[in-house]
């Protein structure tokens, strides 16, 4: 993925945070296609500071004012990278197929 919305816009119900898993938003891929693209099929990404691990880069959401609210009506939601931390970088892969191997257990 080259770029995507920061937010569910385009594809109706709620504004949405576009790490959340139920998120639907608008996509640009490197090789120039785009289309909506939802947060649960995704690859949901690595840690660039431990990239054996397995596991995914997690944050809490915290939303501002201007921002679409957390989906579950608390001051912040936890979250995985998903596309903004692509396991592998540059040579990864977000969507259509699985993670690229960084040489994880």
């Amino acid at each position: 993925m080259f770029v995507a919305d920061s937010e569910q816009r385009e594809a109706g119900g709620d504004a949405q945070f576009s790490l959340v898993k139920s998120c639907r938003v608008v996509a640009l891929m490197v090789d120039g296609a785009a289309g909506l693209v939802t947060t649960a099929d995704t690859n949901p990404g690595w840690q660039p500071n431990d990239p054996t691990s397995p596991e995914p880069s997690r944050f809490d959401y915290e939303p501002s004012a201007w921002e679409a609210p957390t989906t579950t009506g608390e001051p912040t939601e936890m979250v995985a990278g998903h596309y903004r931390w692509t396991r592998g970088g540059i040579e990864g892969r977000d969507v259509g197929g699985p993670e690229v191997d960084t040489g994880q257990p």
